[in-house]
Formats: C-alpha cells, structure tokens, sequence
C-alpha cells in the first residue's frame, strides 16, 4: 500500500508542478472514421488510416506513437475478404493461432503462446478475455461486419494498460454508421453452409449527440474434414459437431461531454476433442461438450475540464462473464495406466456450470495539456469477484490446501496508480510512463520509456517496455485444478523501429524486438495446476509496406521469430530452434485495383512458414511425471483469397464475393506445448458473399 501512496502523490506533484501552456488537441472518439457504402470505395486511400489513440489516449500519428502499431482499416477489410478478427490479425505480423483443448483456438504472438492472458483484446476499449483464463476463443467470433477498423498494439501496453496488456494490445472498433446499414453474409464450406449478419443503427448531431448500435450473430462450422487423435479415434467435423454461434450488442452514446457503452459478446461451440483421446463410450457414441464464453460490459465516463489545460474524467467499468465452460458433460481424461477413458469424480467441479465472475473498476484521470505533449495520471481499484458452484451446488472454490476450507465466492481487491507523460520536442518524442499495483498475489510495477524520430518521412523508435501479468481469481481457487501460490509474471521488451514515409500514398518500416518473461503462469498438467514456471524469450524481425492509391495498392509484410537460449524446454521444439505450434516466419502479400468505380478485384496471400509440435510418440508415451521433448516438423501452407466487390442500386448497396483458402491448403493448428492433443484440421476453402444496403 505505502508504494501506492507514494506513487499517487509523486504524480501530483508532478502535475501541479508543471507550468506548459495548452496546445489544441481533438477528441479521439468525436474524430473516429465514419464508413459509409456509398462512397467506402471510391475514397482517397490516404484518408483512411487517420491517427491512432491506442498507444497513449490521444490522437497521434503512426510514425510518432511510442509503440509498434498496426492499423487494419474497413478499407483492407473490404478487399482482403476477411470474414472475422481471425483473418484481420492474420493479415499482421507474427500473428498466428495454436489449438489449447476442447476446440479452444488461441492467440500466438511473435512465438509466443499469448492464449492465456497475455494478449488484452477489447471492443471499444473495452476488455472481452475470459474471465477464468485470460483467454480468447478464435476463428468464427468478432465478425468483420461488425467492425470499423483495428488498432493493434505490437508490444506491450505501456503505462495506461493494465491486466492482460503484456506482450499484444488489440482494439476492435465497431462501426459507427449513420442512418441503417444492414449486412449479411454466408459461405459454402464443403457441404456445410456458414451464415450470419449484422445491424447498423446510428444518429448523430455535430458530434454532441451521438448514439452507434451494432447488433448480429455468426454460425460457422470449423472445418468439414475428418479429426483424428492419436488414439485410433476420429469423427467427421461440421455444421452438428464443430460449429461456432457468436452474438453481439455493442452500444456507444455520447451527450456531450458523458459518454455510455454497452458491450455483449455470447460464444456457444460444440467440441469433441480433449488432451488425448476423443470422448468415446461403448456404444459407439461420443460424449460431446457444448461450451459457452459470453462477457457484459459496461462503460460510463464524464470529462470535467477544471481549466483550458487540465481535465479530469471519473470512470466506471463493471464486467460480468464466466470461464469458459461446459456444462453438458464432465471432464474426461486418457489413464495412461490403465488404458482407457476415466471419468473425474463431479467434485472437481470442472463443468462450471454455476461459475461467475464480476469486475468494478473505478478510476479517474487527470489529463494536462502541455506544448505537443500531455500528461496522463490515473489512479483506480478493481474489485474481483468469481461465484462457483458444482453441479449439485457444493461450493467450488478452494481457498487453501485444507481441503476442507471451501466456499462459494472469493472477492479480492486490487490499486493501481499510473502516470504516462507524452512530449514533443522538435523532431523528437519522448514518451515516459509508469504503473503500479497492488494485487492478492503481490505488488507489479511497470516502468516504460520510449522516444521517437519523425523528420522529412523518416522514423525512428526505441522502445523498452517493463509489463506484467496478474493472476486471475478463477485460476487461483477453482477446485478444478490444485492449490498453488502464483505471483504475477513478468516480461522485458525491447524495440527499435526505422520507417520511412514516401508519400501520403506509400510507406514502409522495419523493427527488431526481444522478449523476456520470466515465470510465466503456465499449465502444470503433472498436478493439474496453474504455476509460476520457467521462461520464455523470443527475439526477431518485422517489416512491412504499404501503398494506398484510389484505383489501386497493395502491401507486404513478414516475421520472423525464434526462441532466445534461456527458453524452457516446454516451450521449444526438440532441437530448440522453434516455438511449438507457432511459425517462425510468416509471409503476407497482396493488392486490389479498382476496374470500375463500382468494381473492384483484390487478391492476398499469406504463407505460414513451417510449424514443429509434439511427436506421435511423445505424445503417447509421456506421462505427468515425465515429458519426451520430440517434436515433428509440419510443411508450410499457402493460404491464398480472392475477393470481388460491386456497388450497386446508386451505391447503396454492396455485394462482395470472395474464396479463401483457394489452393485448399490442408491447415491444421497444433497445441503451444506438451500437451498430448493431436493436430486438427480448420479454415477449409470456402466460397462466401456479403450483401450490405445502407437506408438514410
């Protein structure tokens, strides 16, 4: 406590100290790009990626924001035919996806497995993780009907973000149409068929008064190829077996200076796939796990400006959701011993059914304005709470190793405090920022300093950013798994960044990062626990380009990642020159010309280089106690698309055509770790549409 008083009042004093005169500065939501069908493809293409507020709160340029950041614009979105965030985040480098269990699709980032809370994924702002896990279930959510543009983070959160911000920070920001825009879209996928849509609702009035609804859901089927563990087991995925149904409402107000958000996401998908073997009685059928994720959030803050320089903003988030869960079916697991399929007595309460989790978090801001420059200092609590039940209603929680001290609900409370300060000083910008907070699990600070070069087209950054990652109440005291004391992760990274601006139209950069987080909280499968363990560093290459022209452009970017000599051995390929799962170099290409100005064509690659995961025998053979590090090379795969798009009926309406997949590239997705799951097959070659009509 005495670290965060001291904080808190060395912020203060560093405001009221400063004596900077103000300089103008735009609200960032007021000036967020505003898509409209009738004129989206005809628009100047340098208008379209305006500045980001990602990386500090406020409005700045790409090449002077102190973070790495990559914009995907409705624009990209369009052309490139991405049917979802999956697609989007493919698009950017050292993204790519890893299989954890139960048809869990997550997040991986420069090798990284960022599954379970290392990666902070928001709508508006505002979080959508799993409140159990830390986690995010990929492939069929997020639909891109929904979204306006995407603001990625490509490092550490800095000062200003807290809790999963440690290695990725990825902003969806839904769409803010005027009048109704209505959008539906579907796929033939093998014999399946794929559908969903999305509702547009939105008024505005010289950006006083504003309100943006977004309403839709998604159906999609994983693949329509046949899943096979290593057990002799295999079923036929598909529309009735492997399916995804995602829901949304994302509501956005504005009164003025009092601003209202709503946020709900709802997740249903079916999976017959654990660690080892699939599910499968003696009669023949198998025992299937319908799983539910679903996150209510709501956001309210009010600007209060006290001077022409100083505002101050109270806020107020409150979050309901639960851990991902499956209440149809109780968890099965392969006896290595024994030979076959044992069922976990129901006192280990891992259907969650009656699992639940809730998060208050006030906070308030103060903001000063200075010549090019402001500072930000913030200070706030976050109160956790998780309810779990087992199914006949016997407490879920334990509380210690006494097996005897249990209870129903566990409420824990965490302080922060933070303070960020941007300067612009000639062709250099400084960024400097800090946080602390004290949590159940131990203090966390987080100190982060950045400076940028931005002079005739030329860029430049170095960045090191300080990050941790605290653990979750759920993983914690869930009777699921065994007791352990767990502390917050920590993580080291370095970045440095050369860029250079041609024109409006055409740009590129280049960055090297290294990565060090040291005792990441992992998955002990050995005694079903969470821990501290080990290490993980990832150092490597990014570069990209990017030429936005009216009747035509294209760009280009690639990764490349590998482990750093003091990663654990659970983490690596055998010969530790590769992540598991994960590539080390990615390739994306493509381009879209404009035929008509109602038509136009674009096509994109993206080339996942080879990927290492458990061996066959590995997996067989291991056991909790003893783990064979073998590990079996994969080919790299060529994930090709096309995309038509057609304005028509005087540009209200726009039909789109796309095939992805169209060499119908074999893709699979392997587990991040020594885990026992075999590789499963996904993003099959689909033909799709969307019909958009806008009504004044």
């Amino acid at each position: 406590m005495s670290r965060f008083i001291q904080l808190f009042i060395f912020c203060l004093l560093c405001l009221l100290n400063s004596s900077w005169v103000v300089y103008a500065q735009k609200d960032s939501l007021s000036n967020l790009y505003i898509p409209e069908i009738e004129n989206l493809l005809k628009k100047k293409a340098e208008d379209e990626e305006l500045s980001v507020t990602i990386a500090t709160g406020s409005e700045t340029s790409l090449e002077e924001a102190p973070s790495i950041i990559s914009v995907i614009t409705e624009r990209d979105i369009l052309h490139y035919g991405c049917r979802d965030l999956t697609d989007i985040l493919r698009l950017v480098p050292g993204f790519e996806y890893g299989i954890d269990v139960l048809s869990l699709f997550g997040l991986g980032f420069r090798g990284i497995w960022a599954h379970e809370g290392k990666a902070l994924l928001t709508i508006n702002g505002q979080p959508i993780n799993c409140y159990g896990y830390g986690n995010y279930n990929f492939f069929g959510v997020v639909p891109a009907a929904m979204i306006e543009r995407v603001e990625i983070i490509r490092g550490p959160g800095g000062a200003i973000y807290g809790g999963f911000a440690e290695v990725a920070v990825v902003n969806v920001i839904t769409k803010r149409t005027k009048g109704v825009l209505i959008e539906t879209h579907g796929a033939l996928q093998g014999k399946d068929i794929a559908f969903g849509g999305n509702i547009s609702v939105g008024y505005t009035n010289n950006n006083d008064k504003e309100v943006f609804v977004n309403i839709g859901q998604q159906n999609w089927p994983l693949s329509t190829r046949t899943y096979a563990d290593y057990y002799g087991t295999s079923y036929q995925m598909g529309t009735k077996n492997s399916y995804k149904q995602w829901q949304h409402i994302n509501i956005k107000a504005r009164l003025k200076n009092f601003d209202l958000a709503y946020n709900r996401v709802l997740l249903y998908h079916n999976a017959l796939d654990y660690y080892t073997a699939i599910p499968n009685f003696s009669n023949g059928t198998y025992q299937e796990n319908e799983l539910s994720n679903y996150n209510d959030n709501y956001f309210a803050k009010y600007k209060i400006p006290l001077s022409s320089k100083t505002t101050l903003t109270p806020s107020f988030e409150c979050g309901i959701g639960n851990a991902i869960s499956t209440s149809s079916a109780p968890l099965l697991f392969f006896d290595s011993a024994k030979k076959e399929l044992v069922v976990f007595d129901v006192s280990n309460y891992w259907q969650n059914a009656k699992a639940r989790s809730t998060k208050l978090q006030p906070q308030l801001n103060l903001n000063y304005i200075i010549p090019k420059g402001e500072i930000v200092i913030g200070a706030g609590l976050q109160v956790n709470s998780t309810r779990s039940r087992g199914i006949s209603g016997e407490p879920g929680l334990q509380l210690s190793s006494n097996v005897a001290d249990t209870a129903s609900r566990v409420t824990k409370v965490s302080r922060y405090a933070f303070m960020q300060v941007n300067k612009q000083i000639g062709f250099i910008g400084f960024n400097l920022g800090i946080r602390s907070e004290v949590t159940p699990f131990g203090d966390a600070l987080a100190p982060r300093i950045g400076f940028t070069y931005y002079q005739k087209g030329w860029n430049a950054k170095f960045l090191y950013g300080y990050a941790y990652r605290i653990p979750l109440i759920w993983q914690a005291y869930s009777r699921q798994f065994s007791a352990s004391n767990m502390v917050p992760e920590i993580s080291n990274t370095l970045e440095i960044e050369i860029g250079r601006r041609f024109s409006k139209r055409l740009s590129a950069r280049a960055n090297a990062f290294y990565i060090n987080i040291d005792r990441p909280i992992t998955y002990i499968g050995r005694n079903n626990s969470y821990q501290n363990f080990g290490r993980v560093q990832s150092l490597g290459l990014e570069a990209e380009a990017n030429a936005r022209f009216d009747k035509g452009g294209g760009f280009f970017n690639l990764s490349y990642c590998q482990p750093g000599t003091k990663t654990s051995p659970d983490f690596i390929s055998a010969n530790r020159r590769n992540f598991l799962a994960l590539p080390g170099t990615k390739v994306n290409f493509g381009g879209y010309i404009t035929l008509k100005k109602w038509l136009s064509f674009s096509s994109n690659m993206t080339i996942i280089g080879p990927r290492h995961a458990q061996s066959l025998r590995s997996a067989l053979e291991s056991t909790v106690s003893s783990t064979i590090f073998e590990t079996t090379k994969h080919d790299a795969r060529y994930m090709l698309s096309a995309t038509v798009n057609a304005e028509l009926l005087k540009k209200r309406l726009l039909v789109k055509l796309l095939v992805s997949n169209l060499l119908n590239q074999p893709y699979m997705v392997y587990q991040p770790y020594y885990g026992g799951h075999a590789p499963m097959p996904l993003d099959d070659r689909y033909v799709g549409f969307e019909l958009a009509y806008r009504f004044e």
